[in-house]
């Protein structure tokens, strides 16, 4: 039994009993926090680890944390890996909110967390204003195009880092306006809270990932089909028209059903089929199908016009020689009337063609022709993969059209072995016109025409002597022959009639021995082809270092008398002073010009711009007036150098028919 002072101290009992209740208030308290922190934990672990919605996320966790401790001002960053920043993509209790506001990591109180990755309390020293002296010392402020949200008063900052496996997913900030709100319990429940939230962010975020290249292989295995689709019904579209088109060897056959394809499928409107001439120098045309707004007069000339290949020059010239498609989006750019050959600018103006496509074709690694597709509206494009598909089309169409021409000359072939007659009479159409064969064939004779207007046109060679003496006779020839074989092509696409050539001289007229009106014109187009043709070879000639001829031309129309002479070598000829007159305006001409007489000028002059040369002495004429021809004119030329006649210029020569 105790001693009775010992019970009756009153004093030492109560502080006994103070000092016990004290840490029963201390472990109550503690204990409340735990709970605290246990209703937290278990809220944000029902609702945010199980949600792969990152709005979600971001709104439980701060509206929980706002409830449970107050926290009614925070933030949530997310790390952006590629550009090192950290972006706002939740705020809570800011005025304005703040999305989209940026840091950068290292930068400020937020920004050394991200680095370090450690959380840090602070106080008295607000880390947006640590962040705001950060950004204007480090950064342009004029790219702060979000500012940054924070309490003005700001007294207290806790910023934890969202980290899963090593890597930084963002950074949870909070702030307080007083000073020291946080304490150590604080950050232990905040560092749990922490790792919740950034794991919940990161499995949402790989599921967002996951949804977008779900949604994006759905999108490219869809599209990556219904192109496969497409090019399977084209390939059977394709195989169908090649089955169809061996079905017939003729040519204009062929060609509709290959355009009829074309224009349904890409809206290709005119195409035009070239072939090789027999010496491979020329393409002439096969087949076309041309604008119906063309008039007859140039329908003729297009389908008698010969694209030159042996003057390393054009567009089918480089498609033969690069063996690759060419594709023309503006044919009347001026680059193109540089590149392209007289002949090509001359389809291409008159038929008022926007863009072209020019494919070689190819059988057996030789190439036999060249097939052009045009267009003339504004809008019209084609694809490399449109591209690809009509060249896949013209690989089949070149061995179709090969054979069709094999099966054409055998047919020709045995045509002309059937009869000797028919033999005798081709023979007679190349040496006579069309008109004076029939005649001689059906009456035996030739009746003389006096012919009261034609126009005829001499050439000669300056300087043939001097070079031909260093020319072997083969070399001569072959010379002599190139030349000339140039000039009956120009003589036929101009409507004249080539009469004889006399050594190094050529001779050919207009307006024999069918009568027409234009042939003081049609000459005179084809004299500026003759000089234009001997000029491009004077230049390729100079570049090789070698000699050329220079050709003087001389024109004279008049009145003449035409008829065939000889019994066993037929040769239609023609006579009288007109083709005197007509020689010596050659011969009293200059080297490179076009020298015509008065008469022809006057009939020529308003179409034609032409340089005079007052009167000039002929030999057994006396003094003639003389006139240089130089180009179309300008108001009726299509081109810069006045080679090309224009829409205006064909409607002025309609009057003369």
């Amino acid at each position: 039994m105790k001693p009775i002072e010992a019970i009756s101290d009153p004093k030492g009992n109560k502080e006994e009993i103070l000092a016990v209740q004290e840490k029963i208030d201390v472990l109550n308290g503690e204990l409340k926090r735990k709970k605290l922190e246990f209703s937290v934990i278990q809220i944000l672990s029902n609702e945010i680890i199980t949600s792969l919605d990152l709005d979600r996320i971001f709104q439980v966790a701060m509206q929980s944390l706002d409830e449970y401790f107050g926290f009614s001002h925070s933030l949530i960053l997310l790390n952006d890996s590629d550009n090192n920043m950290l972006t706002v993509s939740a705020s809570h209790g800011y005025f304005g909110e703040g999305l989209g506001a940026r840091v950068a990591i290292g930068q400020g109180v937020i920004g050394v967390v991200a680095k370090r990755r450690k959380m840090m309390r602070s106080s008295g020293m607000g880390y947006r204003k640590i962040y705001v002296q950060s950004v204007q010392k480090n950064m342009n402020l004029e790219e702060v195009i979000v500012p940054l949200p924070g309490l003005q008063n700001v007294g207290s900052q806790l910023a934890i880092p969202l980290v899963v496996k090593d890597d930084l997913i963002g950074v949870y900030a909070i702030e307080s306006s007083e000073l020291n709100a946080f304490d150590s319990i604080d950050e232990q429940i905040l560092m749990i809270v922490g790792n919740q939230i950034g794991s919940a962010i990161s499995n949402a975020q790989a599921y967002r990932q996951i949804e977008e290249l779900k949604v994006g292989l759905e999108i490219k295995v869809f599209e990556r089909t219904k192109k496969l689709e497409k090019q399977k019904k084209e390939i059977q579209e394709l195989n169908l028209l090649i089955k169809s088109l061996n079905e017939n060897l003729d040519l204009e056959f062929i060609m509709e059903k290959v355009h009829k394809y074309l224009k349904d499928k890409y809206r290709i409107q005119y195409f035009s089929l070239f072939g090789f001439s027999k010496n491979k120098n020329y393409l002439s045309l096969l087949v076309t199908k041309l604008p119906d707004h063309l008039s007859a007069y140039i329908l003729t000339k297009i389908r008698n016009i010969q694209i030159p290949i042996h003057l390393n020059k054009g567009g089918s010239f480089q498609v033969l020689k690069q063996r690759k498609p060419l594709y023309v989006k503006n044919g009347m750019h001026p680059r193109w009337q540089n590149y392209l050959t007289k002949e090509e600018l001359f389809v291409i103006v008159n038929s008022e063609i926007k863009s072209y496509l020019s494919i070689p074709l190819i059988v057996n690694s030789e190439p036999i022709g060249v097939l052009n597709f045009s267009n003339s509206e504004e809008d019209f494009n084609v694809s490399k993969y449109d591209i690809d598909q009509i060249s896949i089309l013209c690989e089949n169409l070149a061995g179709i059209i090969y054979s069709s021409k094999l099966f054409s000359e055998i047919e020709e072939e045995k045509n002309r072995t059937e009869s000797e007659k028919e033999k005798t009479d081709k023979l007679l159409l190349n040496i006579l016109p069309p008109t004076v064969a029939n005649e001689l064939k059906e009456t035996n004779m030739v009746k003389p025409q006096y012919i009261q207007s034609a126009s005829v046109l001499f050439t000669d060679f300056v300087g043939f002597t001097q070079i031909s003496e260093n020319l072997s006779p083969a070399e001569l020839i072959q010379e002599l022959d190139g030349c000339f074989s140039q000039f009956d092509g120009i003589c036929k696409h101009n409507n004249l009639e080539k009469l004889k050539t006399i050594g190094d001289a050529y001779m050919c007229a207009g307006g024999l021995p069918v009568i027409n009106k234009t042939h003081p014109i049609d000459i005179c187009l084809a004299a500026l082809e003759f000089r234009s043709f001997m000029l491009q070879m004077g230049e390729i000639k100079k570049t090789l270092g070698l000699p050329f001829w220079e050709l003087r031309i001389g024109i004279h129309t008049g009145s003449v008398t035409a008829g065939v002479i000889g019994t066993e070598k037929f040769s239609y000829d023609i006579w009288g002073d007109t083709v005197n007159t007509a020689s010596r305006m050659e011969s009293s001409g200059e080297p490179g010009k076009i020298n015509i007489s008065e008469t022809t000028y006057e009939l020529v002059n308003h179409l034609f711009q032409c340089e005079s040369r007052g009167r000039i002495v002929a030999k057994g004429k006396g003094a003639v007036e003389m006139y240089f021809l130089e180009r179309i004119r300008p108001v009726f030329s299509a081109d810069p150098i006045g080679l090309v006649p224009n829409d205006k210029f064909f409607l002025q020569l309609e009057r003369y028919k």
